[in-house]
């Protein structure tokens, strides 16, 4: 009897071992953006290479007008707990000017991914943009999809 509680006790610390590196695993995903009802912000491809070239399409999918930054969108990096700033754009000569998305109407920019970035999961997301009110549009309206960026520094 005594072997068997020990055969137990084994599968069973090898059995909790097992299920917790696989909670583990899904915790350390980025998270996707919830709830967004006014902008779909999309890129191109889900995985990238330091120093690729993307798209990122901007949609307006509600029945309001929506203002938005044309400035280059920052890059943010999951650290595997939250959203850090991994890149900032070169805004340079894009101050202060804004677009205007129509209900429905979308717009895309093409983008290079940072020679700098090393492997990880990304989005992109804007600094500015508001509704008809010209009141700024929460964070899960303003970033991107989840990308992964494999290779480089």
């Amino acid at each position: 009897m005594r072997d068997g509680h020990r055969i137990r006790r084994v599968w069973t610390a090898a059995l909790i071992a097992v299920t917790a590196m696989g909670c583990g695993s899904d915790a350390m995903l980025a998270p996707e953006p919830e709830g967004s009802e006014i902008l779909d912000i999309v890129t191109s491809s889900r995985r990238y290479a330091p120093g690729d070239e993307g798209t990122v399409q901007v949609r307006n999918k509600s029945s309001d007008r929506v203002v938005i930054d044309v400035c280059p969108p920052e890059i943010d990096r999951w650290s595997g707990e939250m959203w850090v700033v991994a890149a900032e754009p070169n805004r340079q000569g894009c101050e202060g000017f804004f677009g205007l998305l129509e209900p429905g109407q979308s717009a895309s920019s093409t983008f290079q991914i940072p020679a700098e970035l090393g492997t990880g999961q990304y989005r992109f997301r804007f600094e500015q943009a508001f509704d008809e009110n010209d009141e700024l549009l929460p964070e899960n309206e303003r970033v991107s999809n989840v990308f992964e960026v494999a290779g480089g520094g």
